[in-house]
């Protein structure tokens, strides 16, 4: 199995590998229907998209997304067409405020080494516990 991509998290300057998929709870009806046309084109991404996430004035924000889909022209020809954030949320005007998610955010913090061929493991780990988008603790482990 090859090493996925990891989902990515801004958070005070700096980018960290998250690891875990906010999007997935995501149950806005609209979003959660094009959601479902999300297509691997690469064996690093199973998922079909990366999406950049972004901790701001205590909250978490979704603020780019890179999805592929399959885009039928006839009943017999297909391409594969990227999908950005605009996309998937065309009612929002910039980044979305990740309202879904409750749960904790897990980021390797720190230079990464492999674990076997398919995974990578971190010396430190920050957790952001989230209740409905908001940041209400952070620790590390």
């Amino acid at each position: 199995m090859t090493l996925q991509a990891n989902e990515l998290l801004r958070y005070r300057g700096r980018t960290y590998a998250l690891l875990g998929l906010p999007l997935d709870s995501c149950n806005y009806e609209g979003a959660r229907a094009r959601m479902e046309l999300f297509q691997m084109q690469s064996t690093a991404l199973w998922r079909g998209y990366q999406g950049t996430w972004e901790i701001k004035r205590g909250r978490l924000w979704l603020v780019e997304l890179a999805a592929t889909i399959r885009e039928y022209t006839s009943a017999e020809n297909w391409h594969h067409a990227g999908r950005d954030l605009s996309w998937l949320f065309p009612d929002a005007e910039g980044p979305v405020l990740a309202d879904w998610f409750t749960g904790e955010l897990v980021s390797g913090v720190g230079a990464a080494h492999r674990v076997y061929q398919y995974a990578q493991d971190w010396a430190n780990y920050r957790v952001f516990h989230v209740e409905r988008g908001v940041i209400v603790g952070t620790e590390m482990r």
